[in-house]
Protein backbone atom coordinates (compact mmCIF):
# COMPACT_ATOMS: atom_id res chain seq x y z
CA UNK A 1 0.00 0.00 0.00
CA UNK A 2 1.42 3.02 -0.74
CA UNK A 3 0.16 5.42 2.69
CA UNK A 4 3.18 6.60 4.79
CA UNK A 5 3.70 5.34 8.40
CA UNK A 6 4.03 8.60 10.75
CA UNK A 7 6.34 7.29 13.83
CA UNK A 8 5.14 8.36 17.37
CA UNK A 9 6.20 11.54 19.31
CA UNK A 10 8.72 9.91 21.41
CA UNK A 11 11.99 8.53 20.36
CA UNK A 12 10.88 5.03 20.49
CA UNK A 13 6.95 3.21 21.56
CA UNK A 14 5.69 1.22 23.55
CA UNK A 15 4.31 -1.16 20.97
CA UNK A 16 0.45 -2.74 21.79
CA UNK A 17 -1.28 -5.33 20.28
CA UNK A 18 -4.90 -6.47 19.75
CA UNK A 19 -6.29 -9.73 19.12
CA UNK A 20 -9.77 -11.46 20.02
CA UNK A 21 -13.36 -11.89 18.27
CA UNK A 22 -15.12 -10.38 15.86
CA UNK A 23 -18.79 -11.56 16.52
CA UNK A 24 -18.92 -9.92 19.91
CA UNK A 25 -22.66 -8.52 21.41
CA UNK A 26 -22.97 -4.66 19.94
CA UNK A 27 -24.25 -4.12 23.05
CA UNK A 28 -21.03 -5.30 24.99
CA UNK A 29 -18.90 -2.79 22.93
CA UNK A 30 -19.12 0.01 24.85
CA UNK A 31 -18.16 -1.31 28.19
CA UNK A 32 -15.15 -3.65 25.96
CA UNK A 33 -13.97 -0.25 24.50
CA UNK A 34 -13.78 1.79 27.93
CA UNK A 35 -11.84 -1.55 29.18
CA UNK A 36 -9.44 -1.42 26.85
CA UNK A 37 -9.10 2.40 27.06
CA UNK A 38 -8.40 1.58 30.99
CA UNK A 39 -5.73 -0.82 30.04
CA UNK A 40 -3.68 1.36 28.10
CA UNK A 41 -4.50 4.47 29.93
CA UNK A 42 -2.76 2.50 33.16
CA UNK A 43 0.32 1.69 30.55
CA UNK A 44 0.66 5.14 29.97
CA UNK A 45 0.44 6.79 32.91
CA UNK A 46 3.13 4.01 34.13
CA UNK A 47 5.85 5.12 31.52
CA UNK A 48 4.28 8.76 30.66
CA UNK A 49 7.49 9.32 28.73
CA UNK A 50 6.65 6.88 25.81
CA UNK A 51 4.13 6.69 23.20
CA UNK A 52 1.85 3.76 22.42
CA UNK A 53 1.65 2.56 19.22
CA UNK A 54 -1.31 0.19 18.21
CA UNK A 55 -0.97 -3.23 15.87
CA UNK A 56 -4.47 -3.53 14.91
CA UNK A 57 -5.95 -6.45 11.75
CA UNK A 58 -8.96 -4.00 11.74
CA UNK A 59 -11.16 -6.62 11.22
CA UNK A 60 -14.59 -5.76 12.95
CA UNK A 61 -15.12 -6.57 16.39
CA UNK A 62 -12.08 -6.96 19.01
CA UNK A 63 -9.50 -4.91 16.62
CA UNK A 64 -11.60 -2.35 15.84
CA UNK A 65 -12.93 -1.81 19.57
CA UNK A 66 -9.26 -1.29 20.53
CA UNK A 67 -8.10 1.15 17.15
CA UNK A 68 -11.13 3.26 18.41
CA UNK A 69 -9.67 3.41 22.17
CA UNK A 70 -6.49 4.20 21.35
CA UNK A 71 -7.65 6.81 19.23
CA UNK A 72 -9.58 8.22 22.29
CA UNK A 73 -6.64 8.24 24.28
CA UNK A 74 -4.51 9.72 21.67
CA UNK A 75 -2.32 7.84 20.06
CA UNK A 76 -2.00 6.08 16.95
CA UNK A 77 -2.45 2.58 15.45
CA UNK A 78 -1.46 0.61 12.50
CA UNK A 79 -3.33 -1.48 10.21
CA UNK A 80 -1.42 -4.94 9.83
CA UNK A 81 -3.63 -6.91 6.76
CA UNK A 82 -3.31 -10.61 6.89
CA UNK A 83 -3.54 -9.96 3.16
CA UNK A 84 -3.60 -7.74 0.39
CA UNK A 85 -6.37 -5.12 1.27
CA UNK A 86 -8.81 -5.95 -1.59
CA UNK A 87 -9.16 -9.47 -1.01
CA UNK A 88 -9.22 -8.44 2.96
CA UNK A 89 -12.10 -6.82 2.35
CA UNK A 90 -14.13 -9.69 1.61
CA UNK A 91 -14.53 -10.22 4.51
CA UNK A 92 -16.76 -7.71 5.37
CA UNK A 93 -20.21 -8.13 3.97
CA UNK A 94 -22.31 -4.93 4.98
CA UNK A 95 -21.94 -2.01 3.54
CA UNK A 96 -21.66 -0.40 7.04
CA UNK A 97 -18.61 -2.39 7.97
CA UNK A 98 -16.70 -2.22 4.91
CA UNK A 99 -16.81 1.97 5.09
CA UNK A 100 -16.16 1.61 8.85
CA UNK A 101 -12.98 -0.13 7.42
CA UNK A 102 -12.13 2.01 5.06
CA UNK A 103 -12.48 4.92 7.49
CA UNK A 104 -10.50 2.98 9.68
CA UNK A 105 -7.72 2.38 7.32
CA UNK A 106 -7.05 5.77 6.51
CA UNK A 107 -7.14 6.94 9.94
CA UNK A 108 -4.41 4.58 10.81
CA UNK A 109 -0.80 6.33 11.25
CA UNK A 110 0.52 3.25 8.94
CA UNK A 111 -0.88 0.26 7.28
CA UNK A 112 1.30 -2.86 6.09
CA UNK A 113 -0.04 -5.77 4.11
CA UNK A 114 1.43 -9.01 5.05
CA UNK A 115 3.13 -11.14 2.40
CA UNK A 116 1.61 -14.29 0.94
CA UNK A 117 2.33 -17.67 3.03
CA UNK A 118 4.50 -19.99 1.22
CA UNK A 119 2.49 -21.73 -1.15
CA UNK A 120 -0.56 -19.46 -1.14
CA UNK A 121 -1.20 -17.28 -3.86
CA UNK A 122 -3.85 -14.17 -4.42
CA UNK A 123 -6.43 -16.80 -6.46
CA UNK A 124 -6.26 -19.28 -2.96
CA UNK A 125 -7.70 -16.30 -0.92
CA UNK A 126 -10.18 -15.05 -3.52
CA UNK A 127 -13.03 -16.87 -1.36
CA UNK A 128 -14.03 -15.84 2.12
CA UNK A 129 -13.50 -19.20 4.41
CA UNK A 130 -10.73 -20.43 2.44
CA UNK A 131 -8.78 -22.58 4.13
CA UNK A 132 -5.55 -20.98 2.85
CA UNK A 133 -6.98 -17.54 4.33
CA UNK A 134 -6.38 -19.35 7.66
CA UNK A 135 -2.88 -19.21 7.25
CA UNK A 136 -2.59 -15.88 6.44
CA UNK A 137 -4.69 -15.31 9.89
CA UNK A 138 -2.11 -17.11 11.10
CA UNK A 139 0.79 -14.84 10.14
CA UNK A 140 -1.00 -12.16 11.26
CA UNK A 141 -1.16 -13.71 14.76
CA UNK A 142 2.93 -14.28 14.65
CA UNK A 143 3.67 -10.67 13.03
CA UNK A 144 1.63 -8.98 15.94
CA UNK A 145 3.08 -11.12 19.00
CA UNK A 146 6.41 -10.92 17.18
CA UNK A 147 6.31 -7.15 17.41
CA UNK A 148 4.66 -6.07 20.16
CA UNK A 149 5.49 -5.40 24.17
CA UNK A 150 2.06 -6.49 25.18
CA UNK A 151 -0.92 -8.34 23.48
CA UNK A 152 -4.56 -7.07 24.53
CA UNK A 153 -6.74 -10.14 23.79
CA UNK A 154 -10.60 -9.63 23.59
CA UNK A 155 -11.45 -13.54 24.36
CA UNK A 156 -14.60 -15.42 25.40
CA UNK A 157 -12.00 -17.50 27.66
CA UNK A 158 -12.76 -21.09 24.90
CA UNK A 159 -9.57 -23.05 25.80
CA UNK A 160 -9.93 -24.68 22.29
CA UNK A 161 -6.71 -23.87 20.37
CA UNK A 162 -7.61 -23.26 16.75
CA UNK A 163 -4.93 -22.26 14.17
CA UNK A 164 -4.95 -18.52 13.96
CA UNK A 165 -7.89 -18.13 16.47
CA UNK A 166 -7.56 -15.97 20.08
CA UNK A 167 -6.75 -18.38 21.95
CA UNK A 168 -3.65 -19.95 19.67
CA UNK A 169 -2.46 -16.23 19.42
CA UNK A 170 -2.60 -15.22 23.20
CA UNK A 171 -0.19 -18.82 23.69
CA UNK A 172 1.79 -17.71 21.11
CA UNK A 173 2.35 -14.57 22.99
CA UNK A 174 3.01 -16.23 25.94
CA UNK A 175 5.62 -18.41 24.41
CA UNK A 176 3.62 -21.58 25.54
CA UNK A 177 4.25 -23.64 22.37
CA UNK A 178 1.27 -25.55 20.69
CA UNK A 179 0.87 -28.60 18.17
CA UNK A 180 0.98 -25.89 15.69
CA UNK A 181 4.82 -24.55 16.50
CA UNK A 182 7.86 -25.56 15.29
CA UNK A 183 11.11 -25.80 17.74
CA UNK A 184 13.14 -23.14 15.66
CA UNK A 185 10.02 -20.95 15.80
CA UNK A 186 10.68 -17.23 17.22
CA UNK A 187 8.30 -18.58 20.55
CA UNK A 188 10.51 -20.64 21.07
CA UNK A 189 12.88 -17.48 22.01
CA UNK A 190 12.50 -14.76 24.04
CA UNK A 191 11.46 -12.17 20.95
CA UNK A 192 7.78 -12.08 20.71
CA UNK A 193 7.02 -13.29 24.02
CA UNK A 194 4.69 -10.70 26.53
CA UNK A 195 2.01 -10.16 29.18
CA UNK A 196 -1.42 -10.67 27.75
CA UNK A 197 -4.76 -8.31 28.99
CA UNK A 198 -7.33 -10.38 29.23
CA UNK A 199 -10.73 -8.98 28.39
CA UNK A 200 -13.39 -11.25 28.61
CA UNK A 201 -15.87 -11.16 26.05
CA UNK A 202 -19.07 -12.58 24.86
CA UNK A 203 -19.61 -13.87 21.65
CA UNK A 204 -22.41 -14.70 19.37
CA UNK A 205 -21.17 -17.94 17.74
CA UNK A 206 -20.10 -19.26 21.66
CA UNK A 207 -22.05 -22.38 22.99
CA UNK A 208 -22.72 -20.26 26.06
CA UNK A 209 -23.47 -16.95 24.80
CA UNK A 210 -25.57 -16.03 28.53
CA UNK A 211 -21.80 -16.15 30.31
CA UNK A 212 -20.97 -14.38 33.41
CA UNK A 213 -19.03 -11.40 32.59
CA UNK A 214 -15.69 -11.97 34.26
CA UNK A 215 -13.03 -9.36 35.55
CA UNK A 216 -9.88 -8.87 33.31
CA UNK A 217 -6.64 -10.97 33.85
CA UNK A 218 -3.13 -10.20 33.07
CA UNK A 219 -1.19 -13.22 32.12
CA UNK A 220 2.70 -13.60 32.07
CA UNK A 221 4.58 -15.87 30.05
CA UNK A 222 6.10 -18.97 32.36
CA UNK A 223 8.58 -18.25 34.71
CA UNK A 224 8.07 -14.49 34.07
CA UNK A 225 6.38 -11.70 36.02
CA UNK A 226 5.10 -8.42 36.06
CA UNK A 227 8.53 -7.04 37.87
CA UNK A 228 10.82 -8.56 35.02
CA UNK A 229 8.25 -6.74 32.02
CA UNK A 230 7.90 -3.62 33.69
CA UNK A 231 11.69 -3.93 34.42
CA UNK A 232 11.88 -3.47 30.47
CA UNK A 233 9.06 -0.91 30.25
CA UNK A 234 11.06 1.18 32.81
CA UNK A 235 14.41 1.00 30.87
CA UNK A 236 12.24 2.36 28.04
CA UNK A 237 10.98 4.80 29.54
CA UNK A 238 14.10 5.97 30.82
CA UNK A 239 15.70 6.58 27.08
CA UNK A 240 12.66 8.28 26.37
CA UNK A 241 13.15 10.77 29.17
CA UNK A 242 16.69 10.81 28.44
CA UNK A 243 16.34 12.20 24.74
CA UNK A 244 12.81 14.61 25.88
CA UNK A 245 15.54 16.24 28.38
CA UNK A 246 18.18 16.33 26.44
CA UNK A 247 16.98 19.45 24.51
CA UNK A 248 18.83 21.54 22.37
CA UNK A 249 22.17 20.39 23.16
CA UNK A 250 21.24 16.71 22.71
CA UNK A 251 20.11 17.48 19.46
CA UNK A 252 23.30 19.39 18.35
CA UNK A 253 24.89 16.22 19.35
CA UNK A 254 22.72 14.02 17.36
CA UNK A 255 23.20 15.62 14.55
CA UNK A 256 26.88 14.97 14.50
CA UNK A 257 26.07 11.43 15.40
CA UNK A 258 23.53 11.21 12.23
CA UNK A 259 26.78 12.73 10.16
CA UNK A 260 29.36 10.10 11.77
CA UNK A 261 26.60 7.25 10.81
CA UNK A 262 26.62 8.03 7.16
CA UNK A 263 30.24 9.64 6.92
CA UNK A 264 29.18 12.96 6.31
CA UNK A 265 27.43 11.70 2.78
CA UNK A 266 24.38 13.79 1.96
CA UNK A 267 21.62 11.55 2.24
CA UNK A 268 18.22 12.09 0.89
CA UNK A 269 14.80 10.28 0.72
CA UNK A 270 15.31 7.46 2.80
CA UNK A 271 12.88 5.09 3.60
CA UNK A 272 10.42 5.61 6.63
CA UNK A 273 12.05 3.25 8.49
CA UNK A 274 15.33 3.68 7.50
CA UNK A 275 15.18 7.48 9.06
CA UNK A 276 13.61 6.09 11.69
CA UNK A 277 16.80 3.74 12.48
CA UNK A 278 18.94 6.64 12.09
CA UNK A 279 16.97 9.01 13.92
CA UNK A 280 17.04 6.88 17.34
CA UNK A 281 20.54 5.71 16.77
CA UNK A 282 21.93 9.49 16.34
CA UNK A 283 19.80 10.18 19.87
CA UNK A 284 21.17 6.64 21.53
CA UNK A 285 24.63 7.50 20.32
CA UNK A 286 24.65 11.35 21.50
CA UNK A 287 23.28 10.22 24.84
CA UNK A 288 26.12 7.37 25.59
CA UNK A 289 28.98 9.69 24.47
CA UNK A 290 27.34 12.29 26.96
CA UNK A 291 27.30 9.58 29.93
CA UNK A 292 30.28 7.79 28.76
CA UNK A 293 31.99 11.11 29.69
CA UNK A 294 30.85 11.69 33.78
CA UNK A 295 31.13 8.03 34.15
CA UNK A 296 34.63 7.85 33.43
CA UNK A 297 35.39 10.86 35.28
CA UNK A 298 33.73 9.39 38.14
CA UNK A 299 35.87 6.50 37.57
CA UNK A 300 39.06 8.81 37.49
CA UNK A 301 38.04 10.78 40.76
CA UNK A 302 37.34 7.41 42.98
CA UNK A 303 41.06 5.66 41.92
CA UNK A 304 42.46 9.34 43.07
CA UNK A 305 40.81 9.47 46.34
CA UNK A 306 42.06 6.44 46.60
CA UNK A 307 45.56 7.13 45.81
CA UNK A 308 45.02 9.76 48.69
CA UNK A 309 43.46 7.82 51.18
CA UNK A 310 45.88 5.49 50.93
CA UNK A 311 48.59 7.50 51.99
CA UNK A 312 46.45 8.86 54.91
CA UNK A 313 46.18 4.90 55.83
CA UNK A 314 50.07 4.60 55.53
CA UNK A 315 50.46 7.49 57.41
CA UNK A 316 48.06 6.30 60.28
CA UNK A 317 49.91 2.93 60.39
CA UNK A 318 53.41 4.80 60.73
CA UNK A 319 52.54 7.62 63.23
CA UNK A 320 51.14 7.69 67.30
CA UNK A 321 47.52 8.21 67.31
CA UNK A 322 47.41 10.00 70.16
CA UNK A 323 49.86 13.28 69.48
CA UNK A 324 48.82 13.03 65.59
CA UNK A 325 44.89 11.77 64.73
CA UNK A 326 44.57 14.19 61.50
CA UNK A 327 45.61 11.19 59.05
CA UNK A 328 43.16 9.33 60.75
CA UNK A 329 40.38 11.48 60.08
CA UNK A 330 41.62 12.51 56.98
CA UNK A 331 41.74 8.31 55.75
CA UNK A 332 37.90 8.11 56.93
CA UNK A 333 36.85 11.43 55.24
CA UNK A 334 38.45 9.98 51.46
CA UNK A 335 36.72 6.57 52.31
CA UNK A 336 33.59 8.56 52.74
CA UNK A 337 34.23 10.17 49.36
CA UNK A 338 34.74 7.21 47.53
CA UNK A 339 31.76 5.39 48.91
CA UNK A 340 29.73 8.61 48.07
CA UNK A 341 30.96 9.11 44.72
CA UNK A 342 29.85 4.96 43.97
CA UNK A 343 27.04 5.47 45.71
CA UNK A 344 26.16 8.21 43.49
CA UNK A 345 27.02 6.40 40.53
CA UNK A 346 24.61 3.35 41.61
CA UNK A 347 21.58 5.97 42.34
CA UNK A 348 21.92 7.93 38.95
CA UNK A 349 23.25 4.64 36.72
CA UNK A 350 25.37 6.52 34.47
CA UNK A 351 27.52 4.29 33.87
CA UNK A 352 24.63 1.44 32.89
CA UNK A 353 22.82 4.20 30.83
CA UNK A 354 25.79 4.45 28.67
CA UNK A 355 26.45 0.71 28.40
CA UNK A 356 22.65 0.26 27.38
CA UNK A 357 22.52 3.34 25.15
CA UNK A 358 25.82 2.40 23.19
CA UNK A 359 24.63 -1.48 22.84
CA UNK A 360 20.98 0.38 21.57
CA UNK A 361 23.54 2.56 19.28
CA UNK A 362 25.76 -0.22 17.54
CA UNK A 363 22.37 -2.72 17.17
CA UNK A 364 20.84 0.24 15.14
CA UNK A 365 24.21 1.00 13.16
CA UNK A 366 24.06 -2.11 12.19
CA UNK A 367 19.81 -2.82 11.38
CA UNK A 368 20.90 0.20 9.22
CA UNK A 369 22.93 -0.56 6.96
CA UNK A 370 21.36 -3.80 6.93
CA UNK A 371 18.48 -1.64 5.81
CA UNK A 372 20.54 -0.08 2.88
CA UNK A 373 21.65 -3.19 1.68
CA UNK A 374 18.68 -4.35 0.95
CA UNK A 375 18.74 -7.13 3.78
CA UNK A 376 15.24 -8.07 5.67
CA UNK A 377 16.96 -9.54 8.43
CA UNK A 378 16.22 -8.02 11.93
CA UNK A 379 19.10 -7.38 14.25
CA UNK A 380 16.35 -7.87 17.32
CA UNK A 381 16.41 -11.58 16.31
CA UNK A 382 20.80 -12.14 16.46
CA UNK A 383 21.21 -9.11 19.82
CA UNK A 384 21.85 -9.97 22.90
CA UNK A 385 20.61 -13.57 23.21
CA UNK A 386 22.80 -14.50 26.05
CA UNK A 387 21.81 -11.45 28.19
CA UNK A 388 18.04 -12.21 27.70
CA UNK A 389 16.07 -10.48 30.47
CA UNK A 390 18.19 -6.81 30.64
CA UNK A 391 18.83 -6.58 27.09
CA UNK A 392 14.45 -7.07 26.26
CA UNK A 393 14.29 -3.69 26.08
CA UNK A 394 16.99 -2.80 23.00
CA UNK A 395 15.76 -5.85 21.26
CA UNK A 396 12.29 -4.25 21.56
CA UNK A 397 12.93 -0.88 20.29
CA UNK A 398 15.22 -2.31 17.37
CA UNK A 399 12.41 -4.80 16.30
CA UNK A 400 9.77 -1.11 16.05
CA UNK A 401 11.60 0.11 12.63
CA UNK A 402 9.77 -3.28 11.23
CA UNK A 403 6.28 -1.12 11.70
CA UNK A 404 7.93 1.20 9.37
CA UNK A 405 8.16 -0.82 5.92
CA UNK A 406 6.18 -3.25 4.44
CA UNK A 407 7.33 -6.82 5.83
CA UNK A 408 10.11 -8.64 3.85
CA UNK A 409 10.87 -4.83 1.73
CA UNK A 410 12.89 -2.87 3.50
CA UNK A 411 13.80 -1.55 0.24
CA UNK A 412 14.38 2.55 0.10
CA UNK A 413 12.25 4.80 -2.74
CA UNK A 414 12.20 4.44 -6.28
CA UNK A 415 15.24 6.92 -6.07
CA UNK A 416 17.51 5.59 -3.74
CA UNK A 417 20.36 4.12 -6.35
CA UNK A 418 22.28 0.77 -5.54
CA UNK A 419 25.72 2.78 -6.12
CA UNK A 420 24.45 5.13 -3.28
CA UNK A 421 23.60 1.69 -1.43
CA UNK A 422 27.23 0.53 -1.94
CA UNK A 423 28.89 3.86 -1.29
CA UNK A 424 27.13 4.65 2.20
CA UNK A 425 28.31 0.24 2.76
CA UNK A 426 31.91 0.96 2.37
CA UNK A 427 31.66 4.35 4.30
CA UNK A 428 30.47 2.38 7.14
CA UNK A 429 33.10 -0.30 6.82
CA UNK A 430 36.16 2.85 6.40
CA UNK A 431 34.65 4.00 9.55
CA UNK A 432 34.55 0.87 11.81
CA UNK A 433 37.80 -0.16 10.28
CA UNK A 434 39.22 3.34 11.45
CA UNK A 435 37.38 3.37 14.86
CA UNK A 436 38.11 -0.26 15.56
CA UNK A 437 41.94 0.72 14.45
CA UNK A 438 42.26 3.98 16.60
CA UNK A 439 40.77 2.25 19.75
CA UNK A 440 42.81 -0.70 19.58
CA UNK A 441 45.76 1.33 18.76
CA UNK A 442 45.16 3.54 21.70
CA UNK A 443 43.57 0.77 24.76
CA UNK A 444 47.30 -0.78 24.36
CA UNK A 445 49.18 2.46 24.84
CA UNK A 446 47.39 3.37 27.77
CA UNK A 447 47.54 -0.82 28.90
CA UNK A 448 51.29 -0.33 28.41
CA UNK A 449 51.64 3.18 30.21
CA UNK A 450 49.60 2.17 33.27
CA UNK A 451 51.15 -1.23 33.44
CA UNK A 452 54.51 0.22 33.07
CA UNK A 453 53.95 2.91 35.86
CA UNK A 454 52.75 0.79 38.37
CA UNK A 455 55.11 -2.20 37.59
CA UNK A 456 57.66 0.75 38.17
CA UNK A 457 56.33 2.23 41.31
CA UNK A 458 55.44 -2.01 42.56
CA UNK A 459 59.46 -2.49 41.71
CA UNK A 460 60.63 0.42 43.78
CA UNK A 461 58.27 -0.26 46.19
CA UNK A 462 59.50 -3.60 46.65
CA UNK A 463 63.34 -2.67 46.57
CA UNK A 464 63.03 0.15 48.78
CA UNK A 465 63.48 -2.26 52.43
CA UNK A 466 65.87 -4.02 50.95
CA UNK A 467 67.86 -0.72 49.97
CA UNK A 468 67.23 0.56 53.70
CA UNK A 469 68.22 -2.48 55.52
CA UNK A 470 71.49 -2.65 53.73
CA UNK A 471 71.77 1.49 54.44
CA UNK A 472 71.21 0.51 58.26
CA UNK A 473 73.53 -2.43 58.66
CA UNK A 474 76.49 -0.94 56.38
CA UNK A 475 76.36 2.60 56.11
CA UNK A 476 74.44 3.58 59.61
CA UNK A 477 70.76 5.02 57.85
CA UNK A 478 69.42 6.13 61.61
CA UNK A 479 66.44 4.40 62.20
CA UNK A 480 64.44 7.98 61.87
CA UNK A 481 65.41 7.88 57.73
CA UNK A 482 64.48 4.30 57.55
CA UNK A 483 60.99 4.76 58.78
CA UNK A 484 60.63 7.31 55.76
CA UNK A 485 61.87 5.15 53.59
CA UNK A 486 59.39 2.90 54.46
CA UNK A 487 56.65 5.00 54.25
CA UNK A 488 57.74 5.61 50.79
CA UNK A 489 58.08 2.02 49.74
CA UNK A 490 54.09 1.59 51.50
CA UNK A 491 52.62 4.35 49.68
CA UNK A 492 54.34 3.13 46.11
CA UNK A 493 53.11 -0.52 46.63
CA UNK A 494 49.44 0.73 47.45
CA UNK A 495 49.83 2.60 44.04
CA UNK A 496 51.13 0.44 41.81
CA UNK A 497 47.97 -1.76 43.20
CA UNK A 498 45.88 0.74 42.41
CA UNK A 499 47.39 0.91 39.08
CA UNK A 500 46.66 -2.85 38.19
CA UNK A 501 43.24 -2.46 39.58
CA UNK A 502 41.94 0.12 37.27
CA UNK A 503 43.78 -1.15 34.31
CA UNK A 504 41.85 -4.71 35.12
CA UNK A 505 38.54 -2.96 35.46
CA UNK A 506 39.05 -0.26 32.62
CA UNK A 507 39.54 -3.75 30.40
CA UNK A 508 42.00 -2.24 27.99
CA UNK A 509 44.05 -5.30 27.21
CA UNK A 510 40.86 -7.23 26.35
CA UNK A 511 39.75 -4.55 24.54
CA UNK A 512 42.76 -3.32 22.58
CA UNK A 513 43.26 -7.26 20.88
CA UNK A 514 38.81 -7.58 20.57
CA UNK A 515 39.52 -4.16 18.50
CA UNK A 516 42.22 -5.64 16.81
CA UNK A 517 40.16 -8.85 15.89
CA UNK A 518 37.58 -6.45 14.44
CA UNK A 519 39.64 -4.50 12.14
CA UNK A 520 40.67 -7.09 10.53
CA UNK A 521 37.17 -8.54 10.17
CA UNK A 522 36.02 -5.54 8.69
CA UNK A 523 39.24 -5.52 6.42
CA UNK A 524 38.52 -9.06 4.98
CA UNK A 525 34.94 -8.04 4.80
CA UNK A 526 35.66 -4.70 2.44
CA UNK A 527 37.88 -7.34 0.69
CA UNK A 528 35.50 -9.54 -0.17
CA UNK A 529 33.00 -7.02 -0.51
CA UNK A 530 34.68 -5.38 -3.13
CA UNK A 531 35.38 -8.69 -5.03
CA UNK A 532 32.01 -10.02 -4.83
CA UNK A 533 30.81 -6.28 -6.45
CA UNK A 534 33.20 -6.76 -9.69
CA UNK A 535 32.08 -9.89 -10.05
CA UNK A 536 28.64 -8.52 -9.95
CA UNK A 537 27.67 -11.25 -7.42
CA UNK A 538 25.05 -9.45 -5.15
CA UNK A 539 24.06 -11.87 -3.64
CA UNK A 540 27.44 -12.81 -2.45
CA UNK A 541 27.56 -8.91 -1.49
CA UNK A 542 24.63 -9.17 0.87
CA UNK A 543 25.95 -12.32 2.50
CA UNK A 544 28.99 -10.60 3.42
CA UNK A 545 27.36 -7.47 4.92
CA UNK A 546 24.88 -9.96 7.23
CA UNK A 547 27.70 -11.83 8.31
CA UNK A 548 29.33 -8.50 9.28
CA UNK A 549 26.52 -7.54 11.00
CA UNK A 550 26.67 -10.23 13.25
CA UNK A 551 30.01 -9.67 13.77
CA UNK A 552 29.34 -6.48 14.90
CA UNK A 553 26.33 -6.99 16.93
CA UNK A 554 28.55 -10.30 18.94
CA UNK A 555 31.56 -8.03 19.58
CA UNK A 556 28.72 -5.43 21.20
CA UNK A 557 27.67 -7.82 23.17
CA UNK A 558 31.33 -9.25 24.77
CA UNK A 559 31.70 -5.64 25.16
CA UNK A 560 28.76 -5.08 27.19
CA UNK A 561 29.66 -8.15 29.06
CA UNK A 562 33.03 -7.12 29.92
CA UNK A 563 31.98 -3.77 31.04
CA UNK A 564 29.07 -5.46 33.38
CA UNK A 565 31.73 -7.35 34.71
CA UNK A 566 33.89 -4.73 35.91
CA UNK A 567 31.87 -1.66 37.10
CA UNK A 568 32.45 0.61 39.71
CA UNK A 569 30.62 -0.82 43.31
CA UNK A 570 31.15 -0.43 46.91
CA UNK A 571 32.89 -4.60 46.63
CA UNK A 572 35.93 -2.77 45.86
CA UNK A 573 36.30 -0.98 49.08
CA UNK A 574 36.30 -3.89 51.07
CA UNK A 575 37.02 -7.28 48.48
Amino acid sequence: MGKSTRPPKSAVSLVVAVSGHRDLYPEDIPSLQKSVYEILKTLHESYPDTSLLLLTGLAEGADRVAARAMKELGFPYIAVLPMNADLYRMDFQSPESLAEFDGMLQDAAGALELPNCEGVTDHDLNFPGAPKRTMQYEALGRFLTQYSQALIAIWDGDPEVKQGGTNHVIRLKLGDLTAFEKRDDFATRRVGTGPVYVVYARRKSSEAPLMPRLESTVRWPQGANEESYSEAYRLLNRFNRDVAEGGEPLCKRAEKSRNRLVEEHKVADLAINMEWAARVYSFADALADRYNYWSILRWQVVYLLLAITGVFLIWVHFNDLESNWHPLVAYYAGFLGVAAFISYEQITKRRERHEDYRALAEALRVQFFWMVAGLPDLAADHYQTQQAGEMAWIRDAISECALYQQPAAWKPGHRWKPAQSYQLTYAWISGQKEFFAGKSLRYDRLHNRYNTIALVAGAIGISIPVATFIAVVYFGMSDGRAHGTHIVAAILLWWAALGWSYIERRGWGYLARQYARMYRVFSKSETDLRSFEERGNFEFCRLTIFELGCEALAENAEWLATHREHKLSLKMLVG
